[in-house]
């Protein structure tokens, strides 16, 4: 494990079928992408990461100012100081996350401040906090997120919650339940 994230993605990159796990840091634990590449996350397990300090960020995947996919990923068991365990994605970027499980983190699943998101057929389950939290959204291309063909269910807070959003999210084809404090928000 390593000491300032298990793996940065600066530029357009395949990382394929790895395991990344018990690697900390201050802005990711697991993966940190940023800078203005289109890097793909593809078939990996990103487990039992810790982000500390705080700075925000994830335990599992930190996305900042890039579009990255990741696609058919287990983010599971990944720690934080701050709101989010699984993937975090901030400042105007709009990353894919598709076929994929995030899971049992510390925190929210997927959270998105001052970006957007797209989920499809993901299962956003038993996360501490809400499952997929988009807060103050903002989208370099002009769409909002769209969240399609997932279960999000079991987490400790909101299934999904968006508050002070200036782009419309869509909610599609999704099964929504079991989560503590209500199924989906808008405020």
């Amino acid at each position: 494990g390593g000491q300032d994230s298990g793996v940065q993605l600066v530029s357009s990159i395949l990382i394929n079928d790895c395991l990344i796990q018990d690697n900390y840091g201050t802005y990711a634990g697991g993966v940190l992408a940023y800078g203005f590449g289109s890097s793909e996350l593809r078939d990996c397990i990103i487990q039992f990461n810790t982000k500390y300090g705080s700075n925000s960020g994830a335990g599992g995947v930190h996305v900042s100012d890039c579009n990255p996919k990741i696609s058919r990923c287990v983010i599971s068991g990944n720690l934080s100081s701050k709101a989010t365990g699984g993937v975090y994605v901030q400042d105007e970027c709009h990353p894919e996350i598709v076929d994929s499980i995030i899971e049992n983190n510390q925190g929210h699943g997927i959270m998105a401040e001052f970006a957007c998101v797209d989920v499809n057929n993901c299962n956003v389950t038993q996360n501490t906090g809400s499952g997929i939290h988009l807060e103050l959204l903002e989208s370099p291309f002009g769409i909002g997120p769209q969240i399609s063909d997932s279960l999000v269910a079991l987490n400790e807070e909101r299934g999904i919650a968006v508050h002070g959003s200036d782009v419309e999210a869509t909610i599609s084809d999704c099964l929504v339940q079991e989560n503590e404090e209500g199924g989906v928000s808008f405020i």
